[in-house]
Parts: C-alpha cells; structure tokens; sequence
C-alpha cells in the first residue's frame, strides 16, 4: 500500500472514530477494507499521536470525546460518512444536488458564526440548527415545542437531551427521560425550541443505535436483505442512498445487494416504489412484511 492509500485511510478511519457511536473491529476493517493487523497498526498509530481512544469489549472503539484535540477534530473532519463519500466519488455532486447543498450550509451554520448563510437557507430551520448545537455544547435539556409526531399521532411539548445531528442534519438524536430511550426528533416537526436552565442528567444513557442505509435506527439491525435488482433499481439505490454504493455487488451480469436494516419501513418502502425491478432473496420475515 503506498503512502496516499494509508493516509487516506487513516483519515477515513478518524472520521468515522469522530462520532459518538461505536464501531467494532469487523465493522471497520470491512469497511476500510483492511486487515484486522493493518487496523490495530492504525489505532496504535492513532493514539500515538495524542487522540484518547475509548474501548469497549462488546461495542468496540471510538475517539475519546473530551479535549482540545477531540475539539479540533470535529471542527475541521466533522463530515459524516455519507458525506465523506460524496465527497471522495466527487466534489461536482454539490454543485447541482440541492439536498447536498442545504445539509452543508446547516453543517456550517453549527460550526461557524456565518450570519449571511441565512439568506441562502430557511432562517427559521437554521435557529433550530443553532439553539440546538449550542445546547450540546453547554449539556443542557431541551423543549421541543409543539412537536409532530407521526408515530404517536400527536402534537405535545417534548422534554429531551440532545446530543447529536443525524448524518443528514434534519434531525436531532435526543435523550427523552419520558420515554426513557434514545430517539430521533426531525426539526420541521418542532414548532420551536427553548433551551431549559438544566443540565444533562442522563448522560451515560446517550446512544446512537445502529443506522441503517434508509435513515432508520434501532439498537441493532432487525435483518438483512439480500436483493436482486435491475440495472434501474441499482442505480437508483445508489443515487438515492450513497452509503448503499459498498453493499451493490455486480456478479454474472446481475446486481446484488445484501442491506442491514433497522426497520422494514426503509427498505419497504424502496423496494415498493420499484415494481417488478427488485426481487427480495431473504429474509422470510421481509417477504412476509411486504405482503402484508
């Protein structure tokens, strides 16, 4: 491997540790498609340079999140992952994708003081970006006012702790002592926000599930899908959930996918909006779902 590869790597494998969530060894060396050598090789290198990892035997590793260091490297590398592989395919995809476009000026709206991004955004929605980011940074609870629900049909004032973006930043992950667990709340459904003069008392209860390709979370994958798809449906699945680009595979002049899912809503919902260009191999539990 020559010199570029590994720092590229390297980079990859910081983004990915910035985060809050916790990534195994497989998780990683499948995805960097490294060897679980090479990978111990680039923690030790890690810490070598002064990053405070954090190990835990069943959940695996992540970069300490206290520091000036940690402070640094989520200024300058905080892109999710997603991002940082529209980026590294290409940089033009944000000249003419428009959802591209608003999640990187609410990125930037969270890290800098940049006043004249609202003339290019909703000023409303980018409040909610800063009330909400300055509420991390101090560790205090929130009032999410008037929120609307999907699931539970109703529109209530919601106490919570948030604690970090999505990937997508439409929404926040939060802590909701009502409902004791961790829960995603998207910032069109809240009508306001009031930052409350309490702090955090559920920190440690502070997860981020596992995340499937769709968008939907849940403390660990619910199946996995293997597919078949047409020509159109890869490219589709592609262009529509670039994370889903690694899980394609072209074998015999057929395309293939093999997608963890947290919820069959996702993935349902995909392979319902294309009728007759995706074949669902496994698992019985999805097949069954769908036919419901």
């Amino acid at each position: 491997m020559n010199d570029q590869a590994k720092i590229q790597r390297t980079l990859r494998l910081l983004i990915l540790l910035a985060g809050k969530r916790w990534y195994n060894a497989e998780a990683i060396y499948s995805r960097l498609d490294i060897s679980k050598r090479t990978l111990y090789r680039y923690l030790s290198s890690i810490e070598s340079a002064g990053f405070v990892m954090e190990r835990h035997t069943l959940q695996g590793y992540r970069l300490q999140a206290e520091g000036g260091s940690m402070l640094t490297l989520n200024r300058l590398l905080h892109f999710t992952e997603e991002e940082a592989h529209i980026l590294y395919k290409t940089l033009s995809l944000l000249q003419g994708e428009g959802a591209a476009k608003e999640r990187l000026i609410r990125k930037l709206h969270t890290l800098y003081d940049c006043h004249f991004l609202a003339q290019a955004a909703n000023q409303h929605l980018l409040e909610k970006v800063a009330t909400l980011q300055k509420a991390m940074e101090r560790k205090v609870q929130c009032t999410l006012l008037q929120y609307r629900s999907n699931h539970s049909q109703t529109i209530e004032d919601r106490l919570v702790e948030p604690f970090a973006f999505t990937e997508n930043y439409e929404a926040i992950w939060a802590y909701e002592p009502a409902n004791q667990s961790c829960r995603q709340f998207k910032l069109e459904r809240m009508e306001g926000i009031r930052t409350e003069n309490r702090n955090w008392v559920h920190d440690a209860k502070h997860q981020i599930p596992f995340t499937d390709v769709f968008g939907f979370a849940a403390p660990k994958p619910k199946g996995t899908a293997k597919l078949l798809l047409s020509m159109r449906a890869a490219n589709l699945l592609r262009e529509e959930f670039p994370l889903a680009e690694k899980m394609i595979h072209l074998t015999d002049g057929e395309y293939h996918a093999t997608l963890p899912y947290a919820d069959p809503k996702g993935i349902g919902r995909f392979i319902r909006g294309l009728p007759g260009d995706v074949q669902v191999k496994s698992p019985l539990a999805l097949l069954k779902y769908l036919n419901e």
